[in-house]
């Protein structure tokens, strides 16, 4: 039995390490690729007219590929547009894959407006800081834009506004040397060529000036041991020549025209200019210019660099900031007299160091020394060179360094808070407090603020800039008519004082003034003086219809409401014609003046139409008390007219000295006729009734004009004028009629007073 058992375990062992044998295989040693299939040629026979644009078509339906055809043909393809019929190529059987090229240099930065020409039948296309040049790349910079190109070895090309260059340097894969600027072409322009300065430091840059401290800033410090490095070449073809640079900073110009004139001017370092068989070789210091089919000039003597007559700020706080300084030649040894002076300046804006990125690049006359120039906010580089009248360029003077800060404030969408935006590279501080730079803060315009900025890394040099409390006003005010009584004629007007921001405006006092009808202002009282809101009675006469307010707050400040309608009073209710729609008792006092020659002669001993000889009468006193009622609409169509009836008893006393006086007392009733409504109501009336004179009853009558001026609701007062006549019915015979009548002209005063009131 035990046998048994261990047979079945030997079984049950071994199929366990089978299947762990099964379950992980051997693995089998990579593969290596296969060795290249060795090329296949064959031979093409040029036909009559072909190019290699042609024979690549006919061979690889490539017509691009001509690279193949150069490769193993060297001596056609591209010296030789049109090859000679009958010419055997050696080309490859198959179309071997085109090799990827790589950079030949690197835009490394870019201002403004500069374009990018890959292939001549491209479209240029606005250039990118960091993008690659190939081979046939051309690099254009417009009007106050600039670029720097950086090639492989770290030679810089610094190109200037209105230039362009095209890169032919080769650069395909079968080329082992690093790629240089040797094989670029300056069309028209002007560069600046650095060379090997990104690997041993910007030893062309100038000592930095800040403020009215003078140091050097941005130098790398030697090391201890410097590398060992072979000296730069670079070499620029132009339509005027070849220019040779070596190792330093050169300027190489070509202007536009038929006879292009290549000048290379030498600031570090020195150069060659070829033209033909002819070479010169430049200095430092020195430049040479050669044209088109001329002969190449002798070097030439650079101006000397320009000096700071007065140093532009090293801090500069404005809303609208305009850089400012002043600038002049630099001093002559004591006994150089080939330095030649200068006839143009020009001058430079960057914001880097390197003045890689141009903000502003002018070129102002001899005359202007000074600057005048807006400037955005950031740290900024300034420095200037001169021109000779030659037209050549000396080296730049030592570079200004300036922190700019513009003050301008942004509003928000909260009322009194307004943006600071802080630039990057100045240290600032609001109040006292630390602000981040290159960033923004919000202030609060109703308080005092005091910005101070300095360069960042230098505490010495800084200006101040303070803020006032923003002014609330120009105010503004709405207005809106409230418990407005027609009949009375008084009404509120509540006001809403807002400032500028249309906020509520918490004022103490103020005065009110009504403009544009016969209106008055009360004085105001306050609903919600925190919130702005104000009540001011106001009252107006008949025949006001609209009115403003005219306030003058705090400070002297003014400012008048939108005009604001009055009510009109409602319409009487309408009267059937007819009614009694009024009830008015009059009193009138008058002077009475007798116009009959009959009763004022004194001579005739004649009975008159007053008691006993009633003569010697001229001047009297006259009343009546009269009862209208008055209805509308009257019978005789009128149109607006009131017409009434009257009751009236009216007497006239006439003094005769130590006579008894002559008196007439008239009983009546009349008709009377006046405007329906208005502040000034003219009127007519007439009336006839008895006359009691010197005990006889005798027939009289009146006629009467005036105008009655409303005092209030139901009171009036006006002048008026009446014409009385007495008739004598009986009498001499010898006298005529009309003659012996009495008749009296009288001038007063009359009160009028209505029932109801208002109407």
């Amino acid at each position: 039995m035990r046998s048994r058992h261990a047979a079945i375990g030997a079984v049950i062992t071994s199929l366990l390490l089978a299947s762990s044998a099964v379950a992980q295989p051997r693995r089998s040693p990579p593969r290596r690729p296969p060795p290249p299939a060795p090329t296949e040629f064959i031979s093409v026979t040029v036909r009559a007219g072909e190019t290699c644009a042609a024979v690549a078509r006919r061979v690889y339906r490539a017509p691009s590929r001509t690279d193949v055809i150069h490769q193993h043909n060297p001596t056609v393809c591209p010296p030789q547009r049109r090859l000679t019929a009958g010419l055997v190529l050696r080309l490859p059987r198959r179309l071997p894959v085109a090799p990827r090229p790589s950079p030949v240099a690197w835009l490394t930065a870019v201002s403004n407006a500069v374009q990018v020409q890959t292939q001549p039948t491209a479209q240029p296309r606005a250039a990118r800081s960091n993008d690659a040049l190939f081979r046939g790349t051309r690099v254009s910079t417009e009007a106050q834009s600039s670029a720097e190109l950086t090639f492989q070895d770290e030679t810089q090309l610094r190109l200037y506004e209105s230039t362009l260059v095209v890169i032919l340097g080769d650069t395909s894969t079968r080329v082992r040397r690093t790629a240089t600027a040797r094989d670029t072409t300056l069309v028209n322009g002007s560069l600046r060529a650095f060379l090997g300065d990104l690997a041993h430091g910007p030893g062309g840059s100038a000592p930095v000036v800040v403020g009215p401290v003078i140091g050097i800033v941005g130098r790398r410090p030697p090391p201890r041991r410097p590398p060992p490095r072979r000296p730069s070449q670079v070499a620029i073809n132009t339509p005027g020549g070849r220019a040779i640079l070596r190792d330093g900073e050169s300027q190489l110009s070509v202007s536009e025209g038929v006879r292009a004139a290549t000048t290379l001017t030498v600031y570090r370092g020195s150069g060659q200019l070829r033209s033909g068989a002819q070479t010169v070789t430049i200095p430092e210091g020195f430049g040479a210019r050669a044209e088109v089919g001329e002969r190449i000039a002798p070097v030439h003597r650079l101006p000397l660099a320009p000096v700071w007559t007065a140093l532009p700020p090293a801090v500069l706080l404005d809303p609208s900031p305009s850089l400012v300084g002043a600038y002049g030649a630099g001093v002559t040894s004591p006994g150089d007299n080939g330095v030649p002076a200068p006839a143009e300046w020009h001058v430079q804006v960057a914001r880097d160091e390197a003045f890689t990125v141009l903000e502003s690049d002018a070129r102002p006359a001899l005359a202007v020394d000074h600057l005048a120039l807006a400037i955005t906010p950031g740290q900024r580089f300034v420095r200037v060179s001169a021109l000779d009248a030659e037209r050549y360029e000396g080296p730049f003077g030592p570079v200004a360094r300036v922190a700019v800060v513009s003050t301008a404030l942004t509003p928000t969408a909260e009322p009194y808070r307004e943006s600071l935006s802080l630039p990057a590279g100045v240290s600032c501080t609001l109040d006292g407090d630390p602000v981040a730079a290159g960033s923004s803060t919000v202030l609060d315009r109703l308080r005092f603020h005091t910005l101070r900025c300095a360069p960042e890394g230098d505490g010495g040099a800084a200006a101040e800039a303070t803020f006032e409390r923003a002014a609330r006003a120009p105010y503004r005010v709405s207005a809106t008519l409230e418990e407005a009584d027609p009949v009375a004629r008084r009404a509120r007007v509540r006001l809403r004082l807002l400032d500028r921001s249309d906020v509520a405006y918490a004022e103490e006092a103020f005065a009110a003034q009504a403009r544009g009808g016969p209106v008055s202002a009360e004085q105001g009282r306050a609903v919600d003086a925190a919130a702005g809101e104000w009540s001011v009675p106001v009252r107006w006469s008949v025949g006001a219809t609209s009115f403003s307010l005219h306030l003058t707050l705090a400070a002297d400040e003014q400012v008048d409401t939108d005009a604001l309608s009055l009510p009109r009073p409602p319409p009487p209710p309408v009267v059937p014609d007819g009614v009694v729609q009024r009830l008015s008792v009059r009193a009138e006092g008058l002077y009475a003046n007798m116009l009959s020659t009959y009763q004022r002669n004194a001579d005739e001993d004649t009975s008159g139409v007053f008691m006993g000889n009633a003569k010697d009468i001229t001047h009297g006193l006259a009343g009546s008390l009269r009862l209208g009622l008055d209805l509308r609409r009257p019978s005789v169509g009128t149109s607006g007219l009131v017409f009434g009836v009257e009751l009236f008893a009216a007497g006239v006393v006439f003094p005769r000295g130590d006579e008894a006086p002559g008196v007439s007392t008239l009983l009546g009733a009349g008709v009377r006729l006046t405007p329906s409504n208005g502040a000034v109501q003219p009127w007519v009336s007439a009336g006839a009734g008895a006359a009691l004179t010197g005990g006889l009853l005798r027939f009289g009558f009146d006629a009467g004009l005036g105008v009655d001026f409303r005092l209030g609701r139901a009171l009036s007062i006006g002048p008026v004028l009446r014409y009385v006549q007495v008739v004598e019915l009986g009498g001499d015979p010898a006298v005529e009629a009309l003659s012996e009548d009495a008749r009296m002209i009288q001038v007063g005063l009359g009160l009028t007073l209505r029932f109801p009131r208002g109407r």
